[in-house]
């Protein structure tokens, strides 16, 4: 595979736990992410990682000082840093409610823009729900540098009541949407997919 040399490759790993806090399965895999992508030469051409996460509060759950510091010093050692995205929540809620998450992926998108540029391609990894709608909201910006994966490491449809929340029916209905909306994109777009951690999902999604 050739790569021209003057094009900058970023890695961008987008996920609401994994990066300055640690309380879910979700969150050990990101952190298992970064640890494997950080290492050197482990891709055959050179790249530079980023992780977009959450704005939290030391209050907030899951919240660590020491995952955000081991997280710092791998994501640095490649030159790249870390962004925080806002959810509405002042810092006080991590994976939240589908107000929260339509938040999280608008501030998300827009930090990618920022940090994009003609001569930057952007493989942009958004870990599960909340992040579901980055690359619907970064289409706006009708910049093609950027590839968009959403794994998702459950659905609505796998989990009637939520494991973060105790929820209504009408809950479970939004959430379903998101989800069906985020596949529905991908379906219709050239730069975005869906990836998926087990042949379970994969069956999975497939159906969706």
């Amino acid at each position: 595979m050739k790569i021209d040399k003057s094009i900058k490759i970023n890695i961008n790993i987008i996920a609401h736990d994994g990066v300055t806090s640690l309380y879910t399965g979700v969150g050990r895999m990101v952190l298992d992410s970064i640890s494997v992508l950080t290492r050197k030469n482990i891709l055959p051409f050179k790249y530079t990682v980023n992780a977009i996460t959450g704005k939290y509060s030391k209050e907030c759950l899951g919240y660590s000082e020491k995952i955000k510091q081991l997280s710092t010093k791998s994501i640095q050692s490649t030159g790249g840093d870390i962004y925080e995205c806002i959810n509405t929540s002042s810092g006080n809620v991590s994976y939240g409610t589908p107000n929260h998450w339509n938040a999280s992926s608008i501030s998300a998108a827009t930090i990618i823009k920022i940090i994009s540029s003609k001569k930057t391609v952007n493989i942009n990894l958004c870990f599960d729900t909340p992040f579901a709608s980055v690359p619907k909201h970064f289409q706006q910006y009708q910049d093609t540098n950027n590839i968009f994966v959403w794994i998702p490491h459950s659905t609505g449809k796998l989990h009637k009541i939520d494991s973060a929340i105790n929820s209504s029916e009408s809950y479970s209905d939004v959430r379903l949407k998101w989800e069906q909306d985020c596949i529905d994109y991908v379906n219709m777009s050239n730069n975005s997919y869906v990836g998926y951690i087990g042949e379970f999902m994969k069956k999975h999604l497939s159906k969706m």
